[in-house]
């Protein structure tokens, strides 16, 4: 605690030249009649302007063990305070609202010394059976009004000018001496002792106050200082690119914050979809909307920020539907961005990514209520693997990856995929052969040529008697294709036949598969009459047809995202 004694005038001037004054106080503010009780003292004094003007308001007095209490001031600015429990009393005097010539907004409350806030008070010693003087002068305020512009969906504002030397609360109404709620026009109006401050924007969220805002000020006494204009909205750019750089134009990308509200704009011709006006936040990004026949599929980017006065961007390459570095054991990739899965478990491996915390997966039918679902899990080496049984599921199937990166982001790709089904043996017949031929004979080892498919499709190829994945193979401009004879194919009558990526049956041949040492056909041979199929033919199950996967995924990953933020 601090030991004072009651101070004469000389002494209080030789203090300086504080605006807020302790004086000793004058026996007419003390007349007999506020003798002190036991154990209590008292404060007294004036609140003045700074040019002496005598002001009426309150003094608020806060001692440190808690005690509380108020008086009003006469018309002339005179105040007494008796019966004060012996304490250190923090003293804030509250004039009353004026405007004059002097003061054209007023005067602010400031604590004795001439501080803003109670941490920076003087504390004033209360002894037993003394009087404190503790005086004011009070300087007239200034004012800084302006407008912030938000966007419509903006939640409630709040100006707040804290002094330069003091740190920003996290809550504005901590201090409740110089804030403002922003109107509804985004208008909004602020007095302050003269000094210099930082102007600081909060805006309400679930868990308190975040500032979105800063500006600094300087505050002019008596004066309408000039205005201060915010935009609080941002921005958000995200480009869709193919490999090579070539811009993805027309394609309609949705930004949303949640709360029902999304925004929508379409690539221009940089491949660019400009979102401004936005309301500072964490977006989701997607691009659903892909027209019939696009070799697109949908993206999915969450965690993407946009903050006030900014403009984010969000760069994604088109292509291969995987990202860079990304494996599927055994699928085939196609040009066209198509995923085909070979048969059997399906094993997905993630390169290692710095920012990369987590990966999940999600494989299932479009109309399934239990898909498949899974984390990946980190390798010795850093990468990411995860392995699953996609059991018989052979309707319209979705591979959806979600990757969790730090700060918050994350990034989900859905793929659609294609896995070969193994057609009934019993619908290998004359009406189903569809014009595919092949030679007569191929020798075990080598590879046939085969005629009459779709130009430029892709083909699972099946072996029979028991069948045997020939994998997928792509026909060329004549619609003509060369099968490898797998391994584990004896010497014998086979037949061969084609499901396309929709899981239609799109034809076979007959062939015989002669040894190595035979030097039979090469596979170029006659065959395009017709033929009965081998003898015996393995059972197996032939489940409904499946979609192939369409699409170039969008992608999101380590090295395919840009972020970065630039002044509006």
């Amino acid at each position: 605690m601090s030991t004072r004694r009651p101070l004469t005038p000389g002494a209080w001037w030789r203090r300086g030249a504080a605006l807020l004054t302790a004086t000793a106080v004058l026996a007419a503010l003390a007349p007999a009649a506020h003798a002190a009780e036991p154990g209590t003292g008292s404060l007294a004094g004036v609140i003045r302007s700074a040019a002496g003007t005598p002001l009426a308001g309150t003094a608020e007095l806060t001692g440190d063990d808690g005690f509380h209490t108020s008086v009003r001031t006469a018309d002339d600015g005179r105040y007494i305070a008796t019966g004060l429990p012996i304490d250190d009393y923090t003293v804030r005097f509250l004039p009353d609202a004026v405007s004059t010539e002097e003061a054209p907004f007023g005067y602010t409350a400031r604590y004795f010394i001439d501080a803003a806030f109670a941490e920076g008070a003087e504390p004033v010693e209360v002894l037993q059976g003394d009087t404190e003087g503790v005086d004011a002068a009070l300087r007239p305020a200034g004012r800084v009004g302006g407008t912030i512009t938000r966007a419509a969906d903006a939640p409630q504002a709040v100006v707040d000018l804290v002094p330069s030397d003091m740190p920003l609360p996290e809550d504005p109404w901590y201090t409740g001496i110089a804030l403002d709620e922003v109107d509804a026009d985004g208008s909004f109006t602020v007095d302050a002792a003269p000094g210099a401050y930082t102007l600081a924007v909060y805006v309400a969220t679930e868990d308190g106050y975040d500032i979105v805002a800063l500006r600094d000020v300087t505050v002019q006494s008596a004066v309408q200082n000039p205005d201060v204009a915010i935009d609080l909205s941002g921005g958000l750019d995200v480009t869709l690119i193919r490999p090579g750089g070539a811009p993805v134009t027309g394609m309609e990308v949705a930004a949303s914050a949640g709360g029902g509200v999304t925004h929508y704009a379409v690539t221009d011709g940089a491949g660019t979809a400009r979102f401004t006006g936005l309301t500072p936040g964490t977006y989701a990004i997607s691009v659903v909307a892909v027209p019939d026949g696009s070799p697109f599929s949908v993206l999915f980017v969450r965690g993407m920020p946009v903050v006030s006065q900014r403009t984010s961007d969000l760069t994604s390459e088109l292509g291969d539907p995987l990202g860079e570095g990304w494996r599927i054991e055994g699928a085939t990739i196609t040009d066209d961005g198509e995923v085909l899965l070979a048969p059997g478990p399906v094993s997905i491996t993630l390169p290692d990514s710095v920012e990369l915390d987590s990966a999940s997966f999600v494989f299932s039918g479009d109309d399934e209520d239990q898909p498949v679902r899974g984390e990946f899990v980190q390798n010795a080496d850093d990468s990411w693997t995860a392995t699953f049984d996609p059991g018989t599921r052979v309707d319209r199937l979705n591979l959806g990856i979600r990757q969790e990166f730090d700060l918050g982001l994350s990034a989900q790709t859905i793929v659609r995929v294609a896995r070969p089904v193994v057609p009934h043996a019993d619908r290998l017949t004359d009406d189903t052969r569809q014009g595919v031929v092949a030679g007569a004979s191929v020798a075990v080892g080598a590879a046939a040529t085969v005629s009459g498919l779709a130009p430029n499709e892709w083909y699972f190829a099946w072996w029979f008697s028991s069948p045997t994945a020939g994998g997928w193979l792509r026909a060329d401009a004549s619609g003509a294709l060369t099968a490898p004879v797998p391994a584990g194919i004896t010497a014998g009558a086979h037949a061969l036949a084609f499901v396309t990526t929709d899981a239609a049956l799109a034809g076979w041949t007959p062939i015989t598969v002669t040894a190595a040492t035979d030097g039979g056909g090469d596979g170029n041979g006659g065959g395009n009459g017709n033929a009965a199929l081998p003898a015996r033919l393995a059972e197996s199950g032939a489940p409904a047809p499946w979609p192939w996967a369409f699409g170039a995924m969008l992608l999101i990953g380590a090295g395919a995202m840009a972020l970065r933020r630039r002044t509006v």
